[in-house]
């Protein structure tokens, strides 16, 4: 599974700087925080995935997939990104080191509302 991608290039001016759409230079880890829980409650129950593996791989995958016409994301004050897609509704939130602490589907309308609490 490659783990670099052109997300160090999504929403980044010149040479990969950070800004307030990104602040990681590409997703490769799966946070183990909460790790089983997610797995089950957001990759098995609600994506239908069939195990860890495959959950790590999609939230990855997603983290570093690049389009801006429809992707938007946004860098909260501690420097945690949160990226959410139009068209599919996933949603991950990714530390500044790369690591996804969760992915998960959701609507347009709870993004809009997740905006909205933090100043978006």
């Amino acid at each position: 599974m490659p783990t670099k991608g052109k997300s160090n290039l999504y929403g980044r001016g010149k040479r990969g700087q950070s800004n307030e759409h990104i602040n990681y230079k590409y997703a490769r880890l799966l946070s183990p925080k909460h790790r089983e829980d997610h797995v089950n409650r957001h990759g098995i129950q609600e994506m239908k995935l069939s195990n860890e593996n495959q959950y790590k791989a999609a939230a990855i995958s997603f983290a570093n997939r690049v389009d801006r016409d429809n992707h938007d994301s946004f860098v909260r004050a501690n420097g945690v990104t949160l990226k959410f897609s139009k068209t599919t509704g996933e949603f991950a939130v990714v530390d500044q080191e790369g690591t996804v602490t969760t992915y998960f589907k959701t609507s347009e309308k709870w993004w809009e509302s997740e905006k909205r609490k933090n100043g978006r």
